[in-house]
């Protein structure tokens, strides 16, 4: 009885693991694709595709297989509660009749068998006849009345077909006798998947943590690069204004040059003219004393000509001439005098015009050069004041740097330990499939020896099948009533028990490598290096305070030739204090 017992967990575990694996954990405790669970993903900030790169679509596929007796056992966890119970105090006798009864049904339908029309409340939706309605309350899959006289009718009349043949009675006791031990199976199985559902969870969260740290100091590098452009774009300003001032600078000593020789021009004009008029009265009156000797020397001639003949006529005449040339060298001479006067005057005039002018230029560029002065000195001023800031400013930078260097270390530290985890993850996946396949080999060839042994069997054995041989029909080679030949039937029991006891271990190995994994990885992963970085980020708590914060408005581009008054806004001034 116990070697039945065995062989029939055996052969029916594979098929639960999936139902047991989606009825008890809820879909929303895995990754999948509900509202729920994007939901949960977008508040962490992480992608599915990142999600299913770290995972995988294993739990995925487990929880979406889905097929006769996968739909038995997620209807079985409403009767088995949460497994701190006892189930054999939970599940009832009629519980259990259903249990078997449904799985029994299963099983018929896996082997191509009908199922009896009075087992159609305890059918699959899909293998229900359509059109009927039967009665049940808990397993079956229509409503049925309420009454419990119908429904142990119902249920009597169901176990009256199924006790009409032979294999599927053995089949029903089977599963009503492991009815208690599913439940306990079941627990189990919740306790992995906890397991698993935490570290889905953990890993999620410490995911998000890592994208976290990442965006801060993404963000962190982009304020520094904010901060350097705007210190260069300052100083560039700067030099810019000192540029100017210089330009400034030349252009006035190049004025003060020009207006110094312009003042050195017309100093030598002014001596010019003063010297040229002096010239011209000397040349005056040297040709009029040229010309009156001329005259006189013509006259005394003339006069020495006629003096014997003309003595009285020539006297008269050379009296008249006398007078009107000494009239003539009279209007001459004030004409002379009138021009010159003029001359000056006009000379005058314009020196006093261009002394003015010059006067009002000399005092503008005093007064420019004053305010230069007095700009230049401002900015020398705030030069000193910013270089002052840069210098207290530095050393907070340096330690932001090394901050960054350290967490950035522990970020790629945490990185190459996820990716560790992962690659010893999908090994030991790939070595859990292999060796599922080998047994799944295993268990095959086995099937194939007890189908080739039948062969070999009389054709008027009453125990013969008239269907082929599957997993669900084997618990009817067990049955009371063996057969004639005693020593065939004791060593195929015999053989079959090594198989179930051999398979029975395997299975307990396969079990026992897949808590043991998943404690390793939650172990690990709860040690992983994202716990050293959130540590370390807690203890230190860095956080950059800028030493008497200046902002900076700077003059506008200097136009028209002027100096506007540089402005300085202090934002904010703040000292630096010790980390809270």
């Amino acid at each position: 009885m116990r070697a039945r017992t065995a062989l029939v967990l055996s052969l029916v575990a594979p098929y639960f693991s999936s139902a047991l694996h989606a009825s008890i954990v809820p879909m929303s405790a895995f990754v999948t694709d509900n509202q729920e669970d994007a939901n949960r993903r977008v508040s962490l900030g992480l992608d599915k595709k990142d999600v299913d790169s770290i995972f995988g679509d294993l739990t995925m596929r487990r929880i979406n297989r889905s097929d006769c007796h996968s739909k038995v056992a997620s209807r079985l966890q409403a009767i088995c509660g949460g497994g701190e119970n006892n189930a054999a105090d939970v599940i009832g006798e009629s519980d259990k009749s259903a249990i078997a009864i449904s799985l029994t049904i299963c099983s018929m339908a896996s082997a191509l068998q009908p199922t009896p029309t009075e087992c159609f409340p305890w059918s699959p939706p899909e293998l229900a006849v359509p059109g009927h309605v039967a009665v049940t309350k808990t397993w079956s899959w229509n409503r049925i009345a309420a009454d419990e006289r119908l429904k142990e009718a119902q249920r009597t009349k169901c176990l009256g077909a199924l006790h009409r043949s032979p294999q599927d009675w053995s089949s029903y006791n089977g599963y009503l006798s492991d009815a208690t031990q599913l439940c306990f199976a079941f627990g189990g199985k919740r306790q992995a998947e906890i397991a698993q559902r935490t570290y889905v969870n953990a890993t999620m969260e410490k995911i998000a943590l890592i994208n976290f740290l990442m965006r801060n100091e993404q963000s962190r590098r982009a304020q520094e690069e904010k901060v350097s452009d705007n210190l260069n774009v300052k100083l560039n300003n700067l030099q810019s204004v000192a540029d100017l001032a210089k330009t400034a600078l030349d252009g006035l000593s190049i004025i003060d040059q020009q207006q110094s020789g312009i003042l050195r021009d017309m100093r030598s004009a002014v001596d010019g003219i003063d010297q040229s008029t002096i010239c011209m009265v000397q040349r005056v009156e040297i040709d009029l004393k040229r010309h009156s000797l001329q005259l006189l020397s013509e006259v005394e001639s003339s006069l020495k000509n006629l003096k014997q003949n003309l003595a009285d006529e020539m006297s008269s005449e050379f009296k008249g001439i006398a007078e009107n040339h000494s009239a003539s060298l009279t209007g001459h001479l004030s004409t002379y005098e009138v021009l010159t006067a003029k001359l000056i005057s006009a000379a005058e005039g314009q020196m006093a015009i261009i002394l003015g002018r010059t006067a009002e230029r000399a005092a503008a560029i005093d007064d420019n050069w004053n305010r230069l002065s007095v700009e230049l000195r401002l900015a020398k001023t705030d030069m000193n004041g910013i270089a002052e800031t840069a210098i207290d400013i530095r050393p907070l930078l340096l330690s932001s740097l090394e901050s960054a260097l350290q967490i950035k270390n522990l970020q790629n530290e945490a990185a190459a330990s996820l990716e560790i985890a992962a690659v010893h993850s999908t090994q030991i996946v790939h070595e859990l499939t292999h060796s599922s396949a080998a047994i799944n080999d295993h268990l095959n060839s086995t099937l194939v020896a007890i189908s080739e042994w039948r062969e070999t069997v009389p054709a008027d054995a009453w125990w013969r099948h008239t269907f082929p041989l599957t997993i669900f029909q084997l618990p009817s080679l067990f049955s009371q009533a063996w057969g004639s030949n005693a020593s065939s039937h004791q060593h195929l029991a015999i053989a079959l028990q090594g198989v179930v006891w051999i398979f029975g271990l395997v299975c307990q190995a396969i079990l026992m490598g897949v808590y043991g994994l998943v404690s390793v990885l939650s172990q690990r992963m709860t040690e992983s290096p994202a716990h050293t970085v959130l540590a370390a980020a807690r203890k230190t708590k860095f956080k950059i305070v800028v030493p008497d914060a200046i902002g900076i408005r700077f003059p506008p581009t200097i136009s028209h030739g002027t100096l506007r008054k540089t402005q300085w806004v202090v934002v904010e001034r703040r000292a630096v204090s010790e980390p809270p």
